[in-house]
């Protein structure tokens, strides 16, 4: 989660040095660049979860109650 909060700070850090010093600029970085970015993000953090669950550990074994003798 840290991760996604940092990349849109950055974005929107961008995003107003852009209007503020190449006002031409901020369309398009807001319509398609920045936002492309912030997608790409969110699809590895997506992708390297799916590869964390899949290495987790699987259902432990079940234990086998003793029997009296």
């Amino acid at each position: 989660m840290g991760l996604i909060f940092a990349t849109n700070v950055v974005r929107v850090m961008v995003m107003l040095l852009a209007q503020r010093y190449w006002p031409a600029a901020f369309d398009p970085l807001h319509g398609f660049g920045l936002t492309t970015i912030f997608y790409v993000v969110v699809f590895a953090l997506w992708v390297a979860w799916v590869q964390l669950s899949d290495r987790a550990p699987q259902q432990a074994p079940q234990r086998t109650a003793v029997q009296p003798v």
